[in-house]
């Protein structure tokens, strides 16, 4: 049973996936909307760990030194998110 669920969410992810692509072809923005918005609900709350299989992520940077260059490459990332944690800590 529990494979047959965990079967199903990976067809559903990788439809949504393909209607993703089909609409940017298309150029049909209704139905970009909304398989984008299917696909943020579908990984809403999930995990990285459970996150990594569903986008075919394999590397979860374990090597200290891979991790400080990619820290340093998206060093814009961090420090929009220090900025928005400090603009909730203050309203």
């Amino acid at each position: 049973m529990f494979f047959a669920i965990k079967l199903r969410l990976h067809i559903m992810s990788a439809l949504l996936c393909l209607h993703n692509q089909f609409s940017i072809l298309q150029s049909i923005q209704p139905l970009l909307k909304l398989s984008v918005l299917a696909m943020s609900i579908n990984i809403n709350g999930k995990s990285p760990e459970t996150l990594r299989p569903m986008f075919g992520i394999s590397n979860n940077l374990n090597d200290s030194e891979q991790k400080a260059r990619v820290m340093k490459e998206n060093e814009w990332a961090f420090e929009a998110r220090r900025q928005f944690e400090e603009n909730q800590a203050q309203e």
